[in-house]
């Protein structure tokens, strides 16, 4: 179809940024005398008569330099990814499109909020793209990543990879250098960076070796000044010891035992705390871990199969979390649930998390009945206080029923209680694995009150492992799942088995 040249909006994430003049001139009188051969691809714009452009930039300037009013184009509803990633491929293996605007346009597609690819590995499978070429060619020309950011993510000596990059993209070049250095000082997984990001948006000014040890839970560092003495002060010190009497030598000799003091390790760069021998768990049965997607994971476990559903989904603080996505694996999960069978879905103590939640399983109460609320709380491991808002010390766990569920197996009162206090793992004594990582005594609690030995314990987010170990301690068939290749790694070095 034809469309008016002032209907047409140009993108600005069109990979090509240079156009030569005389080309385009030629190729519109190209035009004019045989016609236009492929149109250009266009998609709507919501609420507007116009039309966002996709693919045909070079046509587009050909056809207004020349004067034409209209232009032939093919009419598509794209969501923004899928506009990115054709721009992408069109462009992609043209000769005249440098090196720095392929490997910008790769970023940007990666980048994308819709993009399927956890790492530019798997998005460069997905174009059909050599890897080593976007990693050895494009990238290191791009203009989106600092000099220093293109070495790290190129470099195999360090722990810095594609998963890092894409939480400093937003960044001018000279906090990407300083937000990449620190992920090599304190050795940072994407997740913790992730975190620390946050950290740093709400506070530029904070000093950023200070906010990691926030994210790993360490004390703050703390840096004492020295201040130069002044000539009048070194005079005053040098007469004090002057002045100062001479110790009055005893008369008989003393023997003296001298005891040779013991060699310190010098510690170099920030403190760092005393990591404490872990006990090695005494586990009864195998901890099981699967390296997968939870909906891929879950569409595994044959329905109505498990006791108990453990698990810690994401929280809306490691990112976005639509009520789309919580219902995707909720209901998955639940419908894996014996009639008998019983739920702790861990959450953080975010209002709008809970009512999303709670609106989302009004659709299964006929069949689990009213949630209720137990309450985690608290008091090692707080944060900075605000003076705008009281301190979290609590997180909420939402526990559900089947219609055949046991009673809570507990005899004593105090365990019953909804609310309970567990030291979270602290990572200033080296027994913190993830900066969300729960209390293993808490999970062994929760799993005594509603299974017996032999029973299946499911967990779809799994991360390090603690629900499952804990299953596998007291017993408990178990299987789980984690989408993060470093927590899996975690997990197995914990004594979780890849399964």
């Amino acid at each position: 179809m034809k469309v008016s040249l002032n209907r047409i909006v140009v993108s600005g994430d069109n990979p090509r940024e240079n156009f030569n003049e005389e080309e385009i001139k030629a190729l519109g009188q190209n035009i004019l005398e045989h016609g236009q051969i492929q149109p250009i691809l266009l998609r709507p714009i919501p609420g507007t008569v116009n039309y966002e452009l996709v693919v045909g930039e070079r046509r587009l300037r050909a056809c207004m330099a020349v004067g034409l009013p209209e232009i032939d184009a093919d009419i598509r509803e794209l969501t923004d990814y899928q506009a990115k990633e054709i721009r992408l491929i069109e462009n992609i293996h043209r000769s005249d499109l440098s090196d720095a605007e392929k490997g910008d346009g790769f970023l940007a597609l990666w980048r994308s909020a819709d993009c399927p690819c956890e790492t530019l590995k798997e998005l460069a499978e997905k174009l059909q793209i050599n890897y080593d070429t976007a990693t050895t060619l494009w990238l290191p020309k791009a203009k989106k990543l600092s000099e220093k950011t293109k070495q790290l993510l190129v470099s195999t000596d360090t722990n810095f990879s594609d998963k890092h990059a894409q939480y400093l993209l937003k960044y001018p070049h000279v906090t990407q250098d300083k937000l990449a250095q620190t992920v090599i000082n304190k050795k940072l997984t994407s997740r913790q960076l992730q975190e620390l990001t946050r950290k740093h948006d709400a506070n530029p000014k904070a000093n950023l070796e200070d906010l990691a040890d926030e994210v790993l839970g360490l004390p703050k560092t703390v840096t004492i000044p020295v201040t130069a003495l002044t000539m009048e002060q070194k005079q005053a010190i040098q007469k004090e010891k002057e002045n100062k009497p001479k110790p009055v030598q005893p008369k008989t000799k003393i023997r003296v035992h001298k005891i040779k003091p013991k060699k310190e390790k010098k510690i170099t760069g920030p403190y760092q705390p005393q990591v404490l021998t872990i006990p090695e768990l005494k586990l009864k049965t195998i901890a099981k871990i699967k390296h997968a997607d939870a909906l891929a994971f879950l569409n595994t476990v044959p329905d109505k199969s498990v006791d108990l559903l453990l698990t810690d989904p994401l929280y809306s603080t490691d990112q976005e979390v639509s009520e789309e996505t919580m219902q995707g694996w909720l209901y998955a999960s639940l419908n894996k649930l014996k009639d008998s069978g019983q739920a702790y879905i861990f959450t953080g103590a975010y209002a709008w998390e809970l009512f999303t939640y709670l609106n989302l399983l009004k659709k299964v109460e006929n069949q689990f009945g009213e949630p209720q609320i137990l309450v985690w709380t608290y008091k090692n491991t707080i944060g900075p206080s605000s003076q705008e808002r009281y301190q979290q010390n609590w997180q909420a766990i939402i526990y559900l029923r089947g219609p055949n569920a046991s009673k809570i197996q507990e005899k004593e009162l105090i365990k019953k209680f909804a609310v309970q206090e567990f030291n979270a793992p602290d990572g200033r004594l080296g027994i913190r694995f993830h900066c969300w990582e729960k209390p293993i005594e808490l999970a062994k609690q929760l799993i005594q009150h509603s299974t017996k030995e032999g029973d299946l314990v499911i967990d779809p987010f799994a991360g390090t492992g603690t629900f499952l170990l804990a299953a596998a301690e007291l017993d408990r068939k178990n299987l789980g799942c984690e989408i993060d290749s470093e927590m899996v790694e975690i997990a197995k070095s914990r004594g979780c088995v890849l399964g």
